[in-house]
């Protein structure tokens, strides 16, 4: 129940916005698990935003992700940022929407290896991606971790690779996916967070990986 509560909490955080309205006239159509998805965004924000209002009109955002790039577009109406820029795979949103969006660019990707290689981030770059699988998240900690750059993340569930360290967490917690969580955060110099209603397709639980917040 408790878990229930906090997931309609950040559902609640973003319709209070000002902005909702307007989000959600930029993104559409928003297909799939929508509260799920709105969660997810909503996490990333709550992680990204001491650090942007620390640093007021400094940072610049960029979102990896697949069908919508619905945080970038929060962050850009909500966050005092430089500006956002989304690569986005497999688009859904109607095309002309997003350009009414300030501070705001969307580019289509191919993938993160084709697309990112070994790109060099901008300074006072934050990198965020909702619901990244195993594969793609190693990549993305790599990324962020050759730039020194901050990162938000939400790794989904999948094939885990785990270390000898990770191998004996699950032995204490019997979680593979909270020792690959451990794991990654390891990779970065990063942290696990693991915000409570936070959950996935299949309603298990998820945890972000940041980096730098």
């Amino acid at each position: 129940m408790g878990e229930t509560k906090t997931k309609k909490s950040l559902i609640d955080k973003f319709l209070s916005l000002r902005c909702a309205g307007d989000v959600l006239e930029s993104v559409q159509p928003l297909t799939g698990d929508v509260t799920r998805r709105i969660g997810e965004s909503m996490a990333l924000i709550e992680a990204i935003r001491p650090l942007i209002l620390k640093h007021k009109g400094e940072y610049k955002l960029i979102e990896l992700c697949s069908g919508t790039p619905l945080t970038a577009v929060i962050a850009a109406h909500l966050l005092p940022i430089e500006h956002a820029t989304a690569y986005v795979w497999r688009p859904k949103y109607l095309p002309g929407l997003l350009d009414r969006v300030h501070h705001f660019k969307c580019h289509l990707g191919r993938s993160f290896n084709v697309t990112f290689g070994d790109l060099i981030l901008p300074e006072k770059t934050i990198v965020i991606a909702p619901s990244v699988n195993p594969e793609n998240a190693m990549f993305l900690v790599g990324l962020c971790h050759r730039n020194n750059a901050p990162m938000a993340m939400i790794p989904s569930r999948g094939k885990l690779r785990l270390s000898s360290a990770g191998n004996e967490l699950v032995k204490i917690n019997g979680s593979r996916y909270s020792a690959w969580l451990h794991d990654l955060a390891d990779c970065c110099d990063g942290d696990v967070r693991v915000p409570p209603g936070l959950v996935n397709n299949d309603d298990m639980n998820c945890g972000l990986i940041t980096r730098g917040l």
